[in-house]
């Protein structure tokens, strides 16, 4: 986000936020409900509440079995899930309401096979023939969430992690390094906590000038100092009322503010300037550094105890040269958002995705944006080849296995694949075109049989 501009006196607050409207519900209506592998309730979103009269605390904290022995629920798709290992989905009754919901339950799974996590997707029953609709649609357990694009396992921990944070009012501390999708995360803890109704507000620590720091967060009275406002002015955290507000580049705020901003989280109170009064905020909050705060507490730099003020729920969010899966579904996504944006029509090869995926993202996944803005605006040709790709990366950045030809791929290379496509062609037919059955005997996961078969042009 650009820094102030022009003169302080005439300064304009909405340089340094975003209030971000667009999350105050899910897509498509549905509510998001998460749970462990042991089916404890550990995040609901708050349309889940609307969907069935059940309050958060109803649920949050209780084992599925317990809800359905209770008859809280009638039958829990969860528990179908944990049982078969797979993706159920059922029409559920709420019978203290008489109401009906679709619930479509997802487990996933760690690198050993354990089921870690249940995410579902839940949203009301209208009508029979939309099951079958709802429940196709129903495979990412995020997929409601507005602007939110990842495959991989290690993305999956950090939104159930959020999922977590949702149902509390812990402050939450995101770290990574820049670009890799922080506010994002932001986000989605606040469209699945009870706040996602209310603002949702970015404030861009690095954007504030030093001199008027206090002023934004805290506001002033009327003739508090020279040039301000006859009429006072509400400060950004006020303007967070009942909602989120979100500090991002957090380590960037002046030690001398760092105090104010310690007795805030601690006890909700701010004193705008002038005021001999305090007043209390409703806000729940979430930072995201990109700088190592430990480090800074060490050189002075950064107050310990609100280092530890803002450390209580720590989600840290992976460089995108760690999850290579989201690269692939991240850069079709962005391909077809800039194609549509731009009117033209274009498509990635299957080499070429190798190829992004063999870049290392220095700047993560705005970066990759970035990168297929500039295909799609400078490259006329529709078919986006590894000749394409190399010549607009930084090739030094490549291995050197990688970096000398758009023919990078061995004999070898070509031979593996082929003979995979081939086996797992057999196997399929072999299981009657079953995929559970087929990922079984390949002992491999579900979702990595989909994306071989995507690879390999195989999914109908």
């Amino acid at each position: 986000m650009d820094g102030p501009k022009g003169n302080s006196s005439k300064h304009n607050p909405h340089e340094f936020i975003q209030n971000d409207s667009s999350f105050s519900q899910p897509n498509n209506e549905a509510a998001i409900y998460v749970t462990t592998g042991d089916a404890i309730t550990i995040g609901v979103s708050k349309c889940y509440e609307e969907f069935t009269n059940l309050s958060l605390k109803t649920v949050v904290g209780r084992n599925m079995k317990d809800l359905e022995e209770k008859g809280v629920i009638d039958r829990s798709a969860t528990l179908l899930a944990l049982k078969s290992n797979s993706k159920a989905t059922i029409v559920q009754n709420i019978p203290s309401t008489g109401k009906k919901v679709i619930a479509s339950s997802t487990p996933i799974f760690d690198h050993n096979g354990k089921i870690t996590f249940v995410a579902s997707i839940v949203a009301p029953y209208t009508d029979k023939r939309e099951e079958t609709v709802l429940a196709t649609s129903f495979f990412n357990p995020f997929s409601a969430v507005e602007g939110l694009v990842y495959k991989s396992e290690k993305m999956q921990q950090v939104l159930f992690r959020a999922a977590q944070a949702a149902s509390t009012d812990a402050t939450v501390l995101l770290s990574g390094e820049s670009g890799v999708g922080k506010e994002v995360v932001a986000k989605v803890i606040h469209q699945l906590s009870n706040r996602s109704k209310k603002p949702f507000i970015t404030v861009n620590m690095a954007a504030i000038p030093n001199e008027l720091f206090e002023s934004e967060l805290f506001g002033y009275q009327p003739g508090s100092f020279t040039g301000a406002s006859k009429s006072g002015k509400v400060g950004l955290v006020e303007a967070a009322q009942g909602g989120t507000l979100f500090l991002d580049e957090i380590s960037e705020i002046p030690l001398n503010i760092q105090a104010k901003m310690l007795r805030l989280l601690q006890d909700k109170e701010l004193f705008p300037i002038g005021s001999m009064e305090s007043t209390r905020v409703d806000v729940r909050f979430l930072a995201a550094t990109n700088k190592d705060l430990p480090a800074l507490v060490r050189e002075g730099k950064f107050r310990e105890d609100l280092f530890y003020r803002l450390d209580v729920i720590p989600i840290r969010i992976p460089p995108l040269r760690e999850r290579k899966e989201d690269i692939e579904v991240l850069a079709d996504f962005f391909l077809n958002e800039l194609c549509s944006h731009y009117h033209v029509k274009k498509y990635f090869t299957l080499e070429t995705l190798e190829v992004l995926r063999d870049y290392p993202w220095p700047g993560n996944v705005r970066e990759l944006r970035n990168f297929v803005e500039r295909i799609v605006v400078l490259r006329q040709e529709q078919k986006i080849d590894e000749k394409c790709v190399y010549e607009e990366f930084d090739r030094k950045l490549f291995p050197s296995t990688r970096e000398k030809t758009a023919d990078h791929y061995s004999d070898l290379h070509k031979a593996v694949e082929s003979f995979e496509r081939d086996f797992i062609k057999q196997v399929l037919k072999a299981c009657g075109n079953n995929l559970e059955d087929t990922a079984r005997f390949l002992k491999i996961h579900r979702t990595t049989l989909i994306r071989k078969l995507k690879r390999h042009n195989m999914l109908t």
